[in-house]
């Protein structure tokens, strides 16, 4: 398992150490410590990236995101479908 050290991850960020330490204060980053330093997992540095990409979403919340719009939509084409055959049985009636 391969780990960084905070001025290694804010180098690959491109942020400085006080921006890592931060990020990892507000639990948007995970680390661990080894002794007294902290150390960062490339799996939780591609995870808080990713995260980043995904405006601040985990991939599963993107994912349960993208999944909700797409049955909105099929909800409202149902809801019009409805509101059709409603209207043509009020016609019959």
């Amino acid at each position: 398992m391969k780990t960084y050290k905070l001025s290694q991850v804010a180098e690959i960020l491109q942020v400085t150490p006080k921006t890592v330490r931060a990020e990892i204060e507000r639990n948007r980053l995970k680390s661990i410590k080894v002794g007294t330093e902290i150390r960062i997992t490339e799996e939780q540095l591609m995870e808080y990236m990713q995260i980043k990409a995904n405006r601040g979403m985990t991939q599963r919340e993107a994912e349960l995101e993208k999944e909700n719009a797409r049955l909105k939509a099929e909800l409202e084409k149902a809801m019009k479908f409805i509101s059709l055959l409603k209207n043509e049985l009020l016609k019959i009636s």
